[in-house]
């Protein structure tokens, strides 16, 4: 029986089910905006205290800040815990607790210390319980999306809530980094930063899906593992993994763009770099508007091909960005396009995830998006430096990684229908 004959006869799902399963994705990935180590409140105004106080080039902050995506790269780590080893009958609800609690720690340090080995403790701790609470929380959303035949409308959710967080936390942090001084910027965005998981502390306990008592047992332990063992025999989700790491590989975007190109050359202060941030996320979150109505309306193969295309088309045209106005079109551009592209990939490979073992592969696949981030960071400051500051062969290598994903299409089943 194929995917979508086995969703069909599925029942439809209780309304009050799905709404506090939305609601609870829409607190957790609102933290994951917030959080985020590469698009977060805390990101700007902590590289503009590196650049600005202590005097650091891309490179060195390009490399401080590296470490901060070990949690994201091991988020399948997470999931086994849940798996293997749950707490009190509950394999969700007690880690949620302690990545939220982790999250306030974070913040706790992070508004007194200014010296960078101190600094980089508390945001290590914020990107852990961030990592933490988004892989959770994508094993919850792909578990209950598969039973309850919604994967695309909680992908499109999950998504939709991360980047209107991120529109808001760029905007907040550019403002910050504009209005006070370095190290108050950042100092201020930590305490903004900590409100997402007070927040999500509250989401888990009112909002998180009801789970059956887990026990830890020979008979359960078997099963786990071997559905552990079957994500790995699945070559789709190899595939599915490569797809979204060429998707999100893009030197253009990071500490090179963002702390020396954009306001060293295009002269856009720090307030305006965070309305670009925020104008990047508003277009995801049309994206995501986009996408909830297509994706009924075209299939997942046409889908996937035209969304590949506006990308690459989009991100050639950034080296038409010359001003402000071009900047803020473009920004908005790149976030519609690689909405649709992402979405519709992530929707996909989450119905191929293997039962009980949902939230591990889905895990896999968001880390591979945050390594490719955190790579297309380091790449893009080395590239800048060594191409004198000259942005043009940053942009076209991330249309070209772009336009690599088109040749995995035809190994992908996807469906000529919607």
């Amino acid at each position: 029986m194929s995917i979508e004959q086995n969703q069909a006869r599925k029942p439809p799902a209780p309304d009050a089910v799905v709404t506090f399963l939305m609601l609870f994705v829409a607190i957790a990935f609102i933290n994951n905006g917030f959080g985020d180590n590469s698009t977060g409140v805390l990101w700007q105004p902590v590289t503009w205290y590196l650049k600005a106080s202590l005097g650091w080039s891309a490179e060195q902050i390009a490399k401080y800040m590296t470490v901060l995506a070990l949690p994201w790269m091991i988020m399948p780590v997470y999931p086994l815990f849940a798996m293997f080893l749950p707490i009190f009958g509950f394999r969700f609800k007690p880690y949620l607790f302690i990545a939220s609690s982790l999250g306030l720690l974070a913040a706790l340090i992070l508004v007194f210390v200014e010296m960078p080995s101190l600094i980089i403790i508390g945001l290590f701790m914020a990107s852990l319980g961030a990592a933490m609470i988004t892989a959770l929380a994508g094993a919850v959303l792909v578990e209950n999306g598969k039973r309850l035949s919604i994967n695309k409308s909680l992908v499109n959710s999950q998504w939709i809530w991360y980047w209107g967080a991120t529109a808001l936390a760029g905007v907040l942090g550019g403002a910050l980094a504009g209005l006070l001084t370095p190290a108050g910027s950042f100092h201020a965005a930590a305490v903004v930063y900590g409100l997402a998981p007070l927040f999500m502390l509250a989401g888990t306990w009112w909002l998180l899906p009801s789970e059956e008592p887990s026990q830890i047992d020979l008979a359960g332990f078997k099963s786990s593992l071997q559905a552990l063992v079957a994500t790995f025999k699945i070559p789709v989700l190899w595939l599915m993994s490569l797809f979204v790491f060429f998707l999100a590989f893009g030197p253009s975007s990071g500490t090179a763009m963002v702390q020396y190109y954009l306001p060293d050359h295009l002269h856009f202060s720090e307030q305006f770099i965070g309305v670009l941030f925020g104008i990047a996320a508003a277009g995801s979150v049309v994206g995501g508007m986009l996408y909830a109505w297509l994706y009924k309306r075209v299939s997942t193969k046409r889908m996937l091909y035209l969304s590949i295309l506006l990308c690459v088309a989009a991100s050639c045209a950034n080296v038409l960005m010359v001003g402000p106005k071009t900047a803020m079109l473009l920004y908005f551009v790149n976030g519609i396009t690689n909405m649709l592209a992402t979405v519709e990939a992530l929707a996909l490979a989450a119905n191929y995830c293997p039962d009980k073992a949902e939230g591990f592969a889905y895990a896999i696949l968001i880390s591979v998006i945050y390594a490719a981030w955190q790579l297309s960071d380091n790449v893009g400051s080395v590239l800048y430096t060594f191409t004198n500051q000259n942005m043009t062969p940053l942009f076209l290598i991330s249309a070209a990684s772009t336009a690599v994903c088109l040749a995995f299409l035809p190994f992908l089943k996807l469906p000529d229908k919607t």
